[in-house]
């Protein structure tokens, strides 16, 4: 009864000090907390953008609207946490409006999320021996100094703190008594935390095999062997069976990205898991070690101090146990088998976490790992080892002092919560987990302020969507278009959520690559009928939101083909017309044919110039006649030598690349000069995304400009394919002055710097 009545007694200990801390680092936050915004950039904003539209605008529960217009995409894919966001809409929709609430929900969620970790921590800390007063203020300073609370910067669906620590809780408790209802409730979280963010699958599933591994061949040898079979299948195979049902029955999307960038980038390294990054421990350290900058904070997996000095003694009592020859007793760092048992499979997390055994050369592997290859970030794997590892600890700590006298056992205690305090708060004072950002004119719920003026003068009901210039399109993972200089993905998204326009920009995850094509051809040179025009449900106009830091030469010619609207701060809002748009590709075609007409140029190619067109070689596929064909793997050349006649200075080399494909525009484009003597004077690699300027069907005219220094250099040039299998097709490769225009009429088209026509002045 004492027991129980003191277990109680912790519990109220650990919400009390939760409130402590909670107002202590987070008083900014709690005292505005509808009003304000933990960042109004990158996926920060977006995350709350696409949380809030889906809520009020959207009209199905598993289909976004917000932005890809007018394709949307799949609610899972927007980072919207689609559990909650769900069932806000659903109460918005049928109970009680609350969708002018949705960035207090948001924040509220973060903030309740930590409480949740602090209490399964504590349930967690008392099961492994840990006592009911000791535990309350270790799983509140586990959870405060948490590498997910640096998720608070921007990724919110991955800041549920509690996930892990509410997973693990869950299955400890099965392995004590297993019973079906507690496996059906291992597959509920995992469903729930699944559909939070698809990431907490791998990391929870890949934690609890490790468990059910670590249990020993008796599980599996006994007659019962069947049953947990059963129980394993439940708590694993269901919550993946579930989503990939709901995504047969509402996803239609069947060109995701199979093999996005980032799975080894951001794998978990010493430095990440033993250095204080961000605190003012760092820089005193960098005095007397050196290690690599890291930026990245999906990869940051600090320990803590204490719990790093405390790996000593751990280890040491590992090597009595070996030297002594008590090789059973070398398994168990604390006197709870099950927690030992977590501390081994979450060890295996934390090598899994640094891109073992991938680092090994065996980076190949990855190729065959199926949808697995779609985790980015490979240390959040070891959010795990952070928490098992602090349980570890503070267990391990207490049971070597519970048994001394009174003072000693108090102060030993004592001295290692101040330690964890410690770095609590210089982890929350200086390493700058969040921001505090207003943004007035979303506060403004009845638009009566200067700041939301503006729409009085923009009819939403007459028009479509908004087009956001600079454009933005992150998610496809092939191409990754934005701009760093202007505000436009902030301004757009409160366009957007005042009028409830769609944008046609994206900044979601494994945007549907056939989309992502026919959204940027927009916003290429006009060149051919724009293919996003034949799937507009609507014929009203665009309306044009235009930030003018970084517009591009393409985005200036869209503008000026439409009107003005108003202008306000820093944006500027213009309409375009349907119409407007198809006729651009007919307006260059003409423009070209006159300049060639005027200026009678000579229908020969110019001898400063080369093209080369590959006829001569067979292939399957080309753009005009043959092609060059590349395969294998890794660097292929396709180009060494320059024209005999060109002119050292400023050069434009431009090709035309079969890239209408997944990975296609991914490959690196590489390039080097050398001098006479063979010394490289100059190279670079840049992805063949970033050079498109032209899109035709299936391939796209690709330019890079570079100095020729001095004639008779070598310039190589050709593509890294690294373990990409698929042959590459490059076509009609031409190399000319960057000061030249080069023009030819052929039967049916003009030529002009390597684009064709179609020739309308005769």
């Amino acid at each position: 009864m004492n027991t129980q009545k003191n277990c109680i007694h912790g519990m109220v200990i650990t919400v009390l000090l939760y409130l402590v801390f909670l107002v202590s680092f987070f008083m900014p936050l709690v005292r505005d907390i509808n009003n304000v915004y933990l960042s109004t950039s990158g996926d920060g904003i977006k995350n709350y953008y696409t949380f809030a539209y889906h809520v009020k605008y959207d009209t199905s529960y598993s289909h976004f609207n917000g932005m890809n217009y007018p394709y949307g995409d799949h609610v899972v894919f927007t980072d919207n946490q689609p559990v909650v966001a769900n069932l806000v809409r659903f109460l918005s929709k049928d109970v009680y409006d609350v969708s002018d609430y949705t960035t207090g929900i948001i924040n509220g969620l973060l903030l309740f999320y930590l409480l949740l970790s602090s209490v399964f921590l504590y349930l967690l800390l008392i099961r492994f021996g840990a006592g009911p007063y000791f535990s309350p203020f270790v799983a509140v300073g586990i959870t405060f100094l948490s590498p997910q609370v640096r998720s608070f910067a921007e990724h919110y669906p991955l800041a549920c703190t509690c996930a892990i620590p509410m997973g693990w809780y869950a299955i400890m408790r099965f392995f004590e008594n297993r019973t079906v209802v507690k496996s059906l409730a291992i597959f509920a979280i995992v469903l729930f935390l699944s559909l939070m963010h698809l990431y907490f699958f791998p990391i929870l599933v890949s934690f609890i095999i490790l468990l059910w591994l670590f249990q020993g061949w008796s599980v599996w040898r006994n007659k019962k062997a069947w049953l947990n079979i059963c129980h394993l299948l439940i708590q694993v195979l269901l919550p993946v069976g579930c989503i990939q049902l709901w995504f047969v029955l509402t996803d239609s999307v069947a060109d995701r990205p199979q093999s996005p960038y980032g799975f080894l980038a951001y794998a978990a390294s010493w430095e990440t898991v033993f250095l204080p990054i961000g605190m003012p421990l760092e820089g005193f350290l960098r005095k007397f070690v050196s290690f690599k900058e890291m930026e990245q904070n999906a990869r940051l997996l600090y320990l803590g101090a204490f719990s790093i000095l405390m790996a000593f003694p751990l280890v040491i009592a590992r090597m009595k146990c070996l030297v002594k020859g008590r090789m059973q007793e070398v398994w168990k760092v604390t006197d709870s088998m099950p927690l030992n048992r977590s501390f081994w499979a979450a060890w295996i997390m934390l090598l899994l976490a640094t891109g073992m055994p991938f680092i090994f050369g065996l980076e190949y592997w990855i190729d065959y790992l199926g949808p697995l290859k779609q985790f980015r970030a490979l240390a959040r794997l070891g959010w795990v080892f952070y928490y098992v590892y602090n349980v570890v600890v503070f267990c391990f700590v207490y049971t070597k002092v519970k048994n001394l006298p009174n003072i000693v056992r108090i102060g030993g205690l004592t001295a290692a919560v101040l330690f964890l305090y410690a770095e609590v708060y210089q982890y929350h004072t200086y390493a700058k987990l969040y921001e505090i950002n207003q943004l007035p004119s979303l506060a403004d719920k009845r638009n009566r302020t200067p700041s939301t003026a503006w729409l009085g003068r923009v009819p939403k009901d007459e028009y479509q969507a908004i087009i956001p210039l600079p454009y933005y399109t992150i998610g496809s993972a092939n191409f990754n278009w934005q701009n760093q200089d202007g505000d436009i993905l902030c301004q757009s998204i409160i366009g957007s959520l005042k009028t409830g326009l769609p944008l046609t920009g994206a900044w979601i995850s494994r945007t549907s690559f056939e989309q992502t094509w026919k959204q940027i051809q927009l916003f290429t040179e006009p060149y051919r009928e724009y293919e996003l025009l034949k799937d507009l449900d609507s014929d009203k106009p665009f309306l044009l939101w235009v930030v003018e830091d970084g517009l591009s030469e393409w985005e200036k010619k869209l503008i000026a083909h439409s009107d003005f609207v108003c202008e306000f701060e820093n944006n500027k809002l213009f309409e375009l017309k349907l119409n407007s748009i198809q006729v651009l590709p007919a307006e260059m075609a003409e423009r070209v044919s006159r300049e060639y007409g005027e200026n009678g140029f000579l229908n020969r190619m110019r001898e400063d110039t080369v093209l080369c067109s590959y006829d001569e070689l067979d292939s399957s596929t080309s753009y005009r006649g043959g092609s060059y064909c590349m395969r294998g793997t890794g660097r292929v050349i396709f180009y060494e030598d320059v024209p005999a006649h060109l002119a050292p200075g400023k050069c434009v080399l431009s090709f035309w690349m079969y890239l209408r494909e997944d990975r296609y525009p991914t490959l690196r484009f590489f390039y080097e000069q050398q001098d006479e003597s063979g010394n490289t004077i100059g190279k670079e690699a840049v992805p063949c995304g970033e050079l498109v300027q032209v899109m035709d069907g299936q391939w796209a005219l690709l330019e890079y400009e570079f100095e020729y220094k001095n004639s008779g250099n070598k310039v190589i040039i050709g593509i890294d394919k690294g373990r990409f299998h698929k042959p590459v097709y490059i076509d009609e490769l031409f190399i000319r002055s960057a000061d030249v225009n080069v023009y030819q009429k052929g039967p049916d088209f003009i030529f002009k710097n390597n684009r064709y026509y179609p020739l309308v002045l005769k």
